[in-house]
């Protein structure tokens, strides 16, 4: 399957709203909507199974936003929870980590 064939199949058959091949030709960055939110994911291409990480946001225009800036380097910017990790961005008070430790609002911390 070719790189068009792809992201073809990516904006089409899964009807992502936004795709694209990351710089280094072997990955791609998409935007899913899920149930409430909408994520950036990043996986292989050519890989129909699945995706290798996700990255949550609140907004179809958030996500949107990140991934458009976003060159496969490092972690798309502005999300709030990164499933595979278990990472959390505390959006509110009374959110505790997986320790019961109290977080402060715009704080990383862990919960799974």
């Amino acid at each position: 399957m070719t790189n068009e064939e792809f992201l073809t199949y990516l904006l089409v058959d899964c009807n992502y709203p936004a795709a694209k091949i990351l710089p280094d030709g072997e990955h791609y960055a998409a935007v899913m909507p899920q149930f409430y939110t909408h994520a950036v994911i990043a996986g292989q291409v050519g890989d129909i199974s699945g995706y290798d990480n996700r990255w949550c946001y609140d907004t179809l225009a958030e996500a949107v936003l990140a991934w458009n800036a976003w060159d496969g380097t490092g972690e798309p910017v502005g999300w709030h929870r990164h499933p595979p990790s278990g990472r959390r961005i505390a959006r509110a008070d009374g959110e505790y980590d997986e320790h019961g430790n109290l977080v402060p609002i715009g704080q990383e911390y862990v919960r799974r």
